[in-house]
Order: C-alpha cells, then structure tokens, then sequence
C-alpha cells in the first residue's frame, strides 16, 4: 500500500506555458514547444461531469459518472499581441493586431506550476483546450485612484483523442497532475518529468521505468579552469544526439523519458561543471527520448 504523506493548501501560480497541438487523432497525440506567458495571476478549473443514478428493486442500483469537459479560466496580467495569435487565433502582422470575424481559436495544451504551503509543488497539465468562450478586458479612465486592469480568457478543456490502455482499461486522458508533496522515493519517472515539465509536454509513465544504460562516460580535466573534457563510448547511433546534466547527485534517467529540459551537447565541447558532482551523458532519438545513458564523477581543472 502506498504511503499517503500529509497535504498542504496550495498558495501559489506561476509558469504557465502554453503548446500549441500538432496531433490530435486516434493514434498520435503531439504538441509543440510550450511558451511561457508570463504575468499569471489567476486560474480556475472546474472538471464537469454527467451523472446518471439507476433504480432497481425500489432502491438505487447504480450511479454511472462521465467526464464532459472542463471549464477554464484564467486571468494575467496582458495579453501580449503575439499571445492573442497564440490563445485566440488573431493576427498579429507588421505591428498590427487584426481581429477578424473568421479568427480560429487554436488547439492548446496548457501546463502550470502551484506552490504548497510547504514549499513544494504541485505541477498541472491539461492536454487540449480552446479559449473559446471569452476574451475579457476592461478599459477604465484614469481617476483620483489608481487601478489597473487585468485580461481573462474563458476556455474549455476536453479529453484528447488518443486512446490509451490503462491496467487493462481503455482511457482517453485529459490532464496529468504530479503532486510533489505525494511522491515516494520510487516514483523516480514522475521526478524526471518534472525536470521537463515547461520545455515539452508531459506523458505520464505507464509502467515502472527501465533504468537506461549502454554509455560508459569518463571524466579528466578540461583544458580551461572549471571546464571537463568527456569520452563517451560506444558511439550513439545514426540519428541520434547527446544530452547531459550535471549537479551534486544526478538520477540514472529511464529508457524513453522525455529529456528536453537536458542540456544539448555535441560529443566533444568541454563543459564547465564541478568537480565531485555527477554528470550523466545520454543518447536520445529525435523526439528527445533517453536510449542510453551512462554516470561519471565530474574532473574539472581547478
């Protein structure tokens, strides 16, 4: 039985980032680069539902619950132009901001941060949604008082098309939540995402994590003060690419996790790091998903 660790208010928002949706079919679900805006005041989600209880031998048999969308509002400080073409579909050309009768609103995938009373947090991603049901600001004469006004954006989320088999049961998610304050020591995939979380988006780890391995990494002193010249062998495959992190202690990422919020690297740039800290080296595929990787303890030249 998993331990459930005591909960905190939430008390914060920040780092909204937005994606926009290149693939939402059956098969495939993918989503662009997210953006961050920045001024994030406010956002308010309400899960909507339809309920149905049945009735049988003058009591109640069953109560049958099911998801309908999800209502979305979110308040920042301005929308920049280049974010009203992003959120709503206007254009923005020549320093211009068209608004026009035939404007689209596109399909977005949205990701968010919330502090815990504790310090930790809660990270938040809902997978498609449209701000299509409001665009709201509020021009104001300026008077003995000074207030200013702020932009909200009314939207629906919804499920995504892609169908998923889940512990034996088929699901069509709609958001991915992890809750820092709630994660045990082996929930080492959810902890990875977290490291990626506002530079692509996130799918949740179905199953436990292979460790990845395949690399052997060693470390000498570099060639310039704080820099660490690496070998890494055997050679990544055709294709693929190196990415690297650093810090006092480095987790061994799982086989196809997410590595964009690594750092790129080339195979043969020195890289400035500490000495004693680890720095592990993996191999990803085009899409940024882990194949190999391999641990050393950091030499720098002092």
């Amino acid at each position: 039985m998993q331990e459930v660790i005591k909960k905190t208010r939430t008390r914060g928002l920040m780092n909204i980032h937005a994606a926009e949706i290149l693939k939402n079919t059956k098969t495939e679900y993918e989503a662009d680069t997210p953006v961050h805006i920045n001024g994030a005041i406010s956002m308010k989600i309400t899960d909507n539902f339809a309920t149905e209880t049945t009735y049988s031998e003058d009591g109640v048999e069953e109560v049958i619950t099911e998801y309908i969308d999800s209502d979305i509002e979110m308040e920042i400080n301005r929308l920049a132009p280049q974010e009203r073409e992003l959120f709503l579909g206007q254009l923005f050309k020549n320093g211009f901001l068209m608004k026009s009768a035939e404007d689209i609103q596109k399909e977005l995938a949205l990701s968010w941060m919330s502090k815990l009373a504790n310090g930790l947090y809660e990270f938040s991603q809902y997978y498609c949604l449209k701000f299509n049901q409001g665009d709201e600001v509020t021009y104001n004469t300026k008077a003995d008082k000074v207030e200013t006004q702020t932009n909200s954006l009314k939207g629906k989320a919804y499920n995504r098309k892609l169908e998923q088999e889940i512990d034996g049961k088929k699901k069509h998610l709609y958001a991915n939540i992890v809750d820092e304050e709630q994660l045990l020591a082996e929930h080492t995939d959810a902890k990875q995402a977290i490291e990626s979380w506002f530079s692509a988006v996130q799918e949740p780890a179905l199953t436990a994590g292979v460790v990845a391995t395949g690399l052997t990494v060693a470390s000498a002193a570099g060639t310039a003060k704080g820099k660490t010249a690496l070998t890494v062998t055997p050679d990544k495959a055709s294709g693929n690419t190196y990415k690297y992190k650093s810090d006092i202690t480095v987790a061994m990422p799982s086989i196809n996790r997410d590595l964009s919020g690594w750092t790129a690297w080339d195979g043969t740039a020195e890289i400035t790091a500490t000495t004693g800290n680890d720095i592990v080296v993996a191999e990803v595929d085009s899409k940024g998903l882990c194949k190999k990787a391999g641990k050393a303890i950091v030499i720098a030249k002092a």
